[in-house]
Parts: structure tokens; sequence; C-alpha cells
């Protein structure tokens, strides 16, 4: 069973995102990896002056990772935050974990607007991104096919715009009402036995 969105309602104009990509999660080396997608965005950052990584989140691996990032001024350690303010700017969340329960971050950033780019590392992931619908998916750990996926993201805001309005209307099936009828159904189901 899904879990329900945890914002709803979220009035975002997709036109006044700022060129803002997003990693959110624990700062660790075991599940999240946050290193992935500073050494993707360390390799391509030259090319894109106007855009910044924003890492939202804290962890024991923090100092190794700004240690990774010290040379790249287009690198934004935030520490712990409630994402929502940064869900809200962004165009692009990047998750590079080697596994997920779920992937909360996911809907989470979708609901606003955000298009997310993930590691196919998780089998929740394909209920929740249709790749090159409302997101992309790459087979993991596949550093290269990654970091030429976020290249034509970056570089094409129609794709950008058409997949971030498809994820917020697809999004919806995650709303609290949708998965409270299902369990509904599944308590109903579960009664008749």
């Amino acid at each position: 069973m899904p879990n329900p969105l945890t914002y709803s309602n979220i009035k975002v104009d997709i036109k006044e995102k700022e060129n803002m990509i997003l990693f959110v999660g624990r700062l660790d080396m075991s599940q999240k990896r946050p290193d992935r997608i500073i050494k993707i965005w360390n390799n391509i950052c030259r090319d894109y002056p106007n855009w910044n990584l924003y890492i939202v989140g804290d962890g024991p691996a923090k100092a190794f990772l700004e240690k990774l990032a010290t040379q790249n001024k287009q690198i934004v350690f935030t520490g712990y935050q409630d994402p929502l303010n940064y869900y809200k700017r962004a165009k692009i969340l990047c998750l590079t974990s080697n596994y997920e329960g779920w992937g909360m971050v996911l809907t989470e950033c979708m609901a606003c607007g955000v298009v997310p780019i993930a590691f196919k590392s998780f089998t929740a992931i394909t209920d929740i991104i249709s790749d090159k619908e409302n997101g992309i998916l790459i087979e993991p750990f596949k550093m290269k096919e990654y970091e030429l996926q976020l290249r034509n993201l970056i570089e094409n805001k129609k794709c950008l715009d058409s997949y971030a309005e498809c994820g917020r209307q697809n999004i919806q099936k995650f709303n609290i009402k949708a998965i409270v009828d299902k369990w509904e159904d599944l308590f109903n189901t579960v009664q008749s036995l």
C-alpha cells in the first residue's frame, strides 16, 4: 500500500522556479549515497553556471561530502530543514539511493512540480515515476547515463515543464482520500472472506 502525499494543494507556478537541483535526505553512504550526485554535478556544473545543487539534509557523511564539494561554489549544504520551501523553488530532484522502501521525497517533490531523476534501485519507484513522462529512471548505477539525462533535463525546458505538470497531475493518485479508499477496499475484501 502506498504512503499518502505529505503535502497537498500546494500552489506553485512552474514558470517561477529557480535553476535549482535538489538532493533531499540523510547524508549517509550506506543507503542514500549523496556522493553520487555531488560527483555528477562536479563533472557538469561548469556547463551550467546559472544552476546550483542544494543538499538538504544532515547525517554522518556530511564532513566527507563537504570535502568532496570543497572546490564547487555551485553546491549549497543547507543542513536539516523542512524541504517544502526548496521543493517550491527547485526544478529537479536527484535521488541516488542504493535502495528505498517507498521514496517519500519523490511524491513530495512531484506534488510541488519538481521533476525527479532517480536510479531504478527499488521496486516501488515504478509506481511513482513513469520514465520520460513525469521523471527519469536510470538503471542502477549507471553514472554516465545519469549525468547525460540530468544534462537533458537542464537543457530542455519544454520537456522539464511537461514532466513537472504531468507529475503534479499523476501524483494525485496518492492523495490522502485515494489511499484511505484503498485501505477501506482492502478491509472490506478481508472482511468478506
